[in-house]
C-alpha cells in the first residue's frame, strides 16, 4: 500500500495556490493603475480683446487623446457673475458652432472666435469653460480654460 498524497489531492492544490496567486497580482496591478496620474481628455485656452462694444474671444481646444472629441458647449463666465452658454446664448455668436460638427481630431485642435456684446469693458471675462465628448466612449467632461482679457 503506497502513503502520500494522491495525484488529484496536488493537482487540486496547485490549481488553488495558481488562482490565489492570479487574485493577488490583480489586485496589486489595479492598485498601480490607481497611482498614475489621469489624462486629461482635454486642455483649452483663451484670451480676449475688447473693441467697438464687444468681446472677442478666441478660445483653443486641445485634444490629449488619441481618438476624436466633440466640443459640446462653450460657457462664458462674466465678471459679474453673467454665464452666457454657447450654442444659445442670445446676441452672442461662436465660429465654428460647438456641438456633433465642433470635432476636434485625435491629437489635435480646434479654435473658436466668440463674439460676446456688451456695452463697455466692465464687466470682463472672468472665465471660460469648455464641454468636451469622447466620440468612442461617450463620456463627458468639462474643462476650465487658461487664459486671459486684453482692454
Amino acid at each position: 500500500m503506497r502513503r502520500g498524497l494522491s495525484e488529484a489531492v496536488v493537482i487540486m492544490m496547485a490549481i488553488m495556490i495558481a488562482v490565489t496567486l492570479g487574485f493577488a497580482l490583480k489586485a496589486w496591478y489595479d492598485a498601480q493603475m490607481r497611482r498614475l496620474p489621469a489624462t486629461e481628455m482635454a486642455t483649452a485656452g483663451w484670451s480676449a480683446t475688447y473693441g467697438q462694444g464687444r468681446w472677442i474671444l478666441t478660445v483653443n481646444v486641445n485634444n490629449n487623446l488619441d481618438r476624436s472629441i466633440v466640443v459640446q458647449s462653450i460657457r462664458v463666465i462674466l465678471t459679474n457673475g453673467t454665464v452666457l452658454s454657447l450654442p444659445g446664448a442670445p446676441g452672442t455668436t461662436a465660429t465654428p458652432s460647438p456641438g456633433s460638427s465642433a470635432v476636434v481630431s485625435l491629437k489635435g485642435s480646434l479654435s473658436f472666435v466668440i463674439t460676446v456684446p456688451v456695452d463697455s469693458p466692465t464687466p470682463s471675462i472672468a472665465g471660460v469653460e469648455v464641454e468636451v465628448q469622447d466620440q468612442t466612449t461617450g463620456v463627458t467632461s468639462w474643462v476650465r480654460a487658461v487664459g486671459g482679457t486684453t482692454v
